[in-house]
């Protein structure tokens, strides 16, 4: 059945492009353990494209669902997966299935090794927010108060007074 084939080739290419982005997502684990940030920025880019590309493909895969549930009269509010395989069967399903199983296990990666890429950005975020914490005195230090608290307590003259 030609609308079975579609979708078996439009999971083949989501399987493809979640590889590509299981890829980048290891780039941009070594970019920021390097703290590489102008090859973080060109792999975000690419990464962008690449989900812009994965939706699409995924709006072609969910037509081919609908063509496939409307050709055997079936409702097509509610489709799952396990609808359309029960409506194939023998290389097509087995193939179908394989093609499930294997872009299942890729996503379950990628969004491991995003979870942590996240990890590392928030460590790495902590520790700018400590080292400007601790480079840049606090606002407290700053601020005039009507009771100095100094050595100079009572004195009543400030640095710019002086005898004319």
């Amino acid at each position: 059945m030609m609308s079975t084939q579609h979708l078996v080739t439009t999971m083949t290419e989501l399987v493809d492009l979640h590889e590509q982005l299981n890829q980048l997502a290891d780039q941009k684990k070594e970019c920021l353990i390097k703290q590489n940030t102008i090859e973080l920025e060109a792999l975000v880019r690419n990464e962008t494209k690449l989900v812009h590309r994965m939706q699409v493909t995924e709006s072609i895969r969910m037509k081919a669902v609908t063509d496939l549930l409307d050709s055997k009269d079936l409702p097509t509010d509610q489709h799952t997966f396990s609808m359309v395989l029960d409506q194939i069967n023998g290389e097509e399903k087995s193939l179908l299935t394989d093609v499930y199983n294997e872009l299942t296990e890729l996503v379950f990666q990628v969004k491991a090794k995003n979870d942590q890429n996240q990890l590392l950005i928030q460590d790495a975020l902590q520790y700018v927010h400590v080292s400007l914490d601790l480079l840049a005195p606090s606002a407290e230090d700053f601020q005039y108060t009507a009771d100095h608290q100094g050595s100079d307590k009572g004195i009543g003259r400030s640095l710019f007074d002086s005898k004319a």
